[in-house]
């Protein structure tokens, strides 16, 4: 059924960025939707290969009348945060839609989603997701919400908190009005911008609505983001974990319990990576270790985390724990052994 969405304009904004052998997919996913009001922000993020020229001669030898496409270029590069803040800025449509450059779209996403968040006057719609791995094998990613829409903010909030949903920027429609006027842009220059944006919508949205169809097929390929570099992933993962709590203390939500429990599991996952390489500095490690100690203590007291988990988190951490002074004692075992 259509909720008189025919006149309703759609933004789909795509980062473009050394995807020259995936643009050509994504843009075809985008002319094969079921629903045509919409309009195509491609932002040319300056990458080092022809992405942006194989998009241009593509749109250009398959117009459409239905589907309007545009290209936003920056001076530079900026990654992908200013890369879609830019797309919000120069659209024009009712909802966005974020859309990554190496990905494709179910034929009836937009108007599945679209369905949704109108006829459940929602601020956010999401569906499902294909995980397309680089041997073509494919993994579905649910959404766990029973509900076909929540219109309660601490109900999605929590939700969201215990991993109901997920917190990428992608397969979402978003009333833009809604997403401006809470401020809901990128912060520039993270790799895990995605799960700090992810955190703030979840915390500022007051009705969602759930499809459960499959929309989105997200690719995994060689060389991308995900895949490339994880010291600096976990470097940053610090840095973006310490602006999803200030933005936590700014909107007074530190005193719930779930929220606590929350960014103690966010600590305990840093030092679970902290084995797999050293360039976590002693200051950050004495940080993580002193928070998850004192809110191991704070959660027992509120009975939020039983005392025999807790203690079973520090068994299991305990290799982390003990990894600095264990590589000192080994170092300083190796230098005696060679005074001898």
């Amino acid at each position: 059924m259509n909720y008189n969405t025919e006149k309703l304009l759609v933004s789909i904004i795509v980062p473009v960025f050394n995807v020259e052998k995936y643009i050509i997919r994504c843009i075809d996913s985008i002319l094969r939707q079921t629903y045509r009001h919409i309009e195509v922000i491609l932002i040319d993020d300056c990458g080092k290969d022809n992405s942006i020229n194989v998009a241009r001669d593509y749109i250009a030898n398959n117009p459409q009348q239905d589907i309007s496409f545009s290209i936003v270029s920056h001076e530079e590069n900026k990654g992908v945060s200013d890369a879609r803040n830019t797309g919000i800025l120069n659209s024009t449509g009712k909802y966005l839609f974020f859309l990554d450059s190496d990905d494709e779209l179910d034929p009836n996403c937009i108007m599945l989603l679209l369905n949704s968040i109108k006829k459940y006057q929602a601020e956010v719609a999401i569906g499902n997701n294909k995980i397309i791995n680089a041997d073509n094998s494919v993994r579905f990613i649910d959404s766990k919400l029973e509900s076909n829409f929540i219109h309660n903010n601490n109900t999605i909030f929590q939700s969201y908190l215990n991993g109901l949903w997920y917190n990428v920027a992608w397969n979402k429609l978003i009333d833009r009005n809604f997403l401006i006027s809470n401020s809901l842009f990128f912060v520039e220059g993270y790799i895990h911008e995605d799960e700090l944006w992810g955190y703030q919508l979840a915390a500022l949205t007051t009705k969602l609505s759930i499809v459960t169809d499959y929309t989105y097929k997200y690719h995994i390929n060689p060389g991308s983001i995900m895949s490339r570099n994880e010291i600096l992933r976990t470097n940053q993962y610090l840095d973006v974990v310490g602006l999803m709590r200030e933005f936590t203390f700014n909107h007074r939500l530190h005193n719930n319990p779930q929220v606590q429990k929350f960014f103690y599991y966010k600590l305990l996952t840093i030092l679970h990576t902290f084995d797999k390489h050293s360039a976590l500095t002693k200051k950050h490690f004495k940080r993580i270790q002193s928070n998850v100690f004192f809110n191991s203590i704070s959660l027992c007291a509120q009975k939020v985390i039983p005392l025999k988990e807790c203690v079973a988190n520090y068994y299991i951490h305990l290799p982390y724990f003990l990894y600095r002074p264990y590589n000192r004692f080994i170092s300083l075992l190796s230098r005696r052994n060679r005074w001898l």
